[in-house]
């Protein structure tokens, strides 16, 4: 026979006080009459002792908020929104709140249901995570979107609210260090199919002009369009694929790179194994700069010099504008806001001054 969930009421009668004062103490809510720290501390112990557990539907009827979020993903299993993720549940906990986290749907149909769920009181409110043209379909939905939301590393320039990294900073840091370096000879790596990558190949395009550096289009190396959706086994497995060809093709030229720019992590590893295949050596023939600071820069070898995400100020800025979002729905300052946080340059054992 299970045992019945302890109740507010069963608190209160071992502590002796009303169920309104234990309601108070475990939702920290504020009354007329003051509670005295030591009812407070007896109220939680006692909680604790008999295994109280809150329920998040319960308190959603009467307070119109359960203290969870949402957080949608285009893609659960990859490695950066694996990190994300795990900050972004660390900041939530400081704010004392839960965040649950799933994955895109794709299917008309299931796009309609997965939109009652959110918009359901189980949510005070949705992060969507990355860039999917179907965070559109679900925020476009005729079923219209009303709860308060924020989008983290979209990198849309349509996107608002956003919080996101500074790729503009990113792409400048990673490419002064080159030409610090003596590099002039610098390719870049990465799949416009996503929206990162196509701002991370703008800016590269920008910054050598800016600085009179020539342009070269056989250096820049167009991933294509590998089709994805979030119920994809083997994307990674194929773009991962494309990106060991592309570098190949980069490295084989007559008058290759010197150095070489990439939009990821995960594409500088394919590029590091290239090299190492056609009998070159990194850094010592070719510079590697990889993007995101992801377990990917410190398993190969050499280990990578890349530009560092700060997820951890990401996730707390994100959640902090969602619980502002939450208390002010309609504030148009908060739904214009755009934040976008300074990566850092880690400089490791794959970049070195050009060969003369």
């Amino acid at each position: 026979m299970s045992q019945k969930p302890v109740s507010i009421t069963d608190i209160a009668r071992k502590v002796g006080v009303s169920t309104t004062t234990v309601s108070r103490v475990l939702n920290d809510a504020k009354g007329d009459i003051p509670i005295s720290a030591k009812t407070r501390k007896l109220v939680l112990e006692t909680a604790s002792r008999l295994g109280y557990q809150r329920n998040p539907f319960a308190s959603a009827l009467r307070t119109s908020r359960s203290g969870i979020v949402g957080a949608v993903s285009p893609n659960v299993s990859g490695t950066y929104v694996s990190v994300l993720g795990h900050h972004l549940q660390l900041a939530a906990h400081k704010l004392g709140i839960e965040l649950l986290i799933g994955s895109t749907r794709v299917e008309s149909e299931k796009i309609a249901g997965q939109l009652s769920i959110l918009q359901s009181q189980i949510f005070d409110g949705v992060l969507f995570l990355c860039d999917h043209p179907y965070h559109q379909k679900l925020l476009n939905h005729e079923a219209r979107f009303s709860k308060p939301y924020v989008h983290v590393m979209s990198e849309s320039e349509q996107a608002a609210p956003v919080v996101a990294v500074d790729n503009e900073i990113g792409v400048a840091l990673a490419l002064d260090h080159l030409t610090e370096l003596g590099h002039t000879r610098i390719a870049f790596i990465g799949s416009p199919a996503w929206p990162g990558d196509r701002q991370r190949m703008r800016v590269y395009k920008a910054y050598l002009q800016a600085h009179g550096l020539p342009f070269h289009e056989e250096l820049v190396s167009d991933l294509g369009q590998i089709p994805y959706t979030p119920e994809m086994t083997n994307f990674v497995e194929q773009i991962r694929h494309a990106a060991t060809e592309h570098a190949y093709r980069l490295v084989a030229q007559k008058h290759r790179p010197t150095a070489i720019f990439c939009a990821s992590d995960g594409y500088a590893a394919d590029v590091l194994k290239a090299v190492y295949r056609l009998g070159l050596r990194v850094p010592d023939d070719i510079s590697i700069v990889g993007y995101g600071d992801q377990h990917e820069a410190l398993i190969t070898y050499p280990e990578l010099t890349t530009v560092r995400i700060p997820n951890d100020v990401i996730a707390e800025a994100a959640l902090k504008l969602l619980m502002d979002l939450i208390e002010d729905p309609e504030s148009e300052h908060l739904l214009q806001t755009r934040i976008y946080v300074a990566p850092e340059l880690i400089i490791r054992n794959s970049t070195a001054p050009a060969a003369s």
